[in-house]
């Protein structure tokens, strides 16, 4: 059976580098937890492709860069969570009225007009 989710939260700071693009061929995943870490760079296009991934954590990283379009694809996205990073410009409209304001914390990011 695929693995649903990947997480990587027990100790802070224990990854880093970029984050993978071959992340996005890991299509049964409907979460990916990737926060309080050392991640650098920018999101990958390609986690674009998790189009079973519910939930996206990434805060508490060093990424930079603007938020990938194909995230808007994400049809079953619910939580976004981006802040403590240094990400620019804004987010995919087609996530309006998915995310969970409750749970999802975008960073301050605007959505795209």
């Amino acid at each position: 059976m695929p693995a649903k989710s990947l997480c990587r939260q027990q100790s802070p700071s224990a990854l880093s580098g970029e984050i993978p693009p071959e992340l996005g061929n890991l299509t049964s995943l409907t979460e990916l937890n990737l926060f309080n870490n050392q991640l650098t760079s920018e999101i990958p296009q390609e986690l674009g492709n998790l189009t079973n991934l519910h939930v996206l954590r990434v805060s508490e990283n060093q990424l930079t860069g603007e938020i990938p379009a194909g995230l808007g694809n994400l049809a079953n996205l619910t939580e976004l969570v981006l802040n403590e990073n240094q990400l620019s410009g804004c987010l995919p409209s087609n996530l309006i009225g998915r995310l969970d304001d409750e749970i999802s914390d975008l960073g301050g990011l605007p959505f795209c007009p």
